[in-house]
């Protein structure tokens, strides 16, 4: 009990419960906890979690790994339990989902020990559910529902990428293509920053599920599998996403070009068209001596007549040509 209060009066402390057996759970500052199942959250960033873990018979080596602050998904046996490192999507307010907050967790027999630099959206609803006396009733089933929340939170999120990027797709030919290009960008930024974590958390679930296999009853093991797949669905979800991206960038690029060709062409055409007109106001401007039609009345309507001709002329000849 001594070694519960210190950890529980230390500022890496987060929260911690004892599990009932039925779905509940018992905080630990409450009692002892004696033989029942024990989950305790800590704050890794904190300068005091490293001696906290050694209070809890925590191995050198185990500690190192779950105090590290650069780290990807992967799984690792250590003496005494098992270390799982994954990503979660950063749902707290201010950050962007696609920002993947780091969940590490040393399972033991009786004993799960978890730790997070900033919230958790999955720990907390888990917490919530073991509150309201629904949630898991033993050490591996807190387990499972941690990470089943995970891979929930991550497939609602690529779902919703997907949906942004079909109505993208259908806002292409009447929405603002600058809008649309920037937010397709954006959308296959995060997706490539989401991918950056969930490739190696796919392996470090099978990796888990490959040990896993030892200690769990065959339905959890199966279950385990099951997250594992939705991870590579997802993986294989934000591979078709980035392909899609891609190709809306592609026909948005195509759409630029042909915007910017035609006004080109509208350019190239007045140009053709005025530029005998340009040179024989040209030449009737210079101010020098011998100009025909200087001292005749009639010369400037000839003049503007001719360059009219000029002018028909050459509407005519494109037109011919079907270049207007």
């Amino acid at each position: 009990m001594e070694t519960y209060k210190n950890i529980i009066a230390s500022p890496c402390y987060v929260y911690g419960v004892s599990l009932n057996g039925d779905g509940s759970s018992t905080p630990l500052i409450a009692g002892e906890p004696g033989q029942r199942p024990v989950w305790i959250h800590l704050d890794y960033a904190n300068e005091d979690c490293a001696n906290v873990l050694k209070q809890m018979d925590v191995s050198e080596s185990s500690i190192e790994s779950l105090i590290r602050h650069d780290t990807r998904p992967r799984t690792m046996l250590k003496r005494g339990g098992t270390i799982i490192i994954l990503r979660a999507v950063n749902l707290n307010l201010g950050n962007d989902p696609e920002d993947m907050v780091s969940l590490r967790f040393l399972l033991e027999s009786n004993r799960l020990i978890t730790l997070r630099k900033r919230n958790v959206q999955s720990t907390l609803h888990i917490k919530h559910e073991l509150e309201l006396g629904h949630g898991p009733d033993n050490i591996h089933a807190l387990m499972l529902a941690i990470i089943e929340n995970i891979a929930d939170l991550i497939s609602d999120y690529v779902n919703q990428l997907e949906a942004e990027i079909e109505i993208h797709e259908t806002n292409i030919e009447v929405g603002s293509a600058i809008v649309i290009r920037r937010k397709v960008i954006d959308i296959r930024r995060q997706a490539v920053a989401i991918r950056r974590y969930l490739a190696p958390q796919r392996d470090a679930l099978d990796i888990f599920y490959l040990q896993a296999k030892n200690f769990l009853a065959e339905e959890d093991a199966l279950y385990l599998h099951e997250q594992s797949d939705r991870i590579i669905r997802n993986v294989e979800d934000l591979d078709l996403l980035r392909e899609k991206a891609l190709l809306l960038q592609e026909e948005l690029q195509n759409r630029f070009a042909q915007d910017q060709a035609a006004r080109m062409y509208v350019l190239a055409m007045v140009s053709t068209i005025f530029m005998p007109v340009t040179f024989l106001t040209g030449v009737f401007g210079m101010n020098v001596a011998g100009l025909p039609g200087l001292i005749e009345p009639r010369a400037f309507n000839l003049v503007i007549g001719f360059m009219l001709v000029v002018v028909c002329g050459i509407v005519f000849w494109l037109n011919k040509k079907k270049w207007l």
